[in-house]
């Protein structure tokens, strides 16, 4: 018999271009939108993305953001997740909700 393993996230990932970028903003109910951090594409899927913050950025886990990536308009977005990565750099998950 053989046995089916599931990836830890049902969707696949992409390594993003080293020159992609997530243009966050903190308000979730902003009508204009207003880019509040500037952050590096760690990956991306369907359903989201990582990303690698500046210093002096953060997210918090649980927050509602405003998302845009390429030339996608603007999403909703949750944090799922933040850790610690390379170099000590604040990294964090984003889940698109629209």
């Amino acid at each position: 018999m053989t046995q089916v393993v599931f990836p830890a996230t049902p969707n696949v990932r992409y390594t993003a271009d080293s020159e992609s970028r997530a243009l966050i903003c903190l308000d979730p109910k902003a009508t204009v939108f207003a880019t509040e951090i500037d952050a590096k594409i760690i990956n991306e899927s369907y359903s989201g993305c990582s990303v690698a913050l500046a210093e002096g950025d953060e997210l918090t886990e649980g927050a509602l953001v405003i998302c845009q990536t390429g030339p996608l308009a603007p999403l909703q977005a949750e944090v799922i997740w933040c850790r610690v990565g390379e170099h000590d750099q604040l990294e964090a998950g984003l889940r698109y909700l629209d």
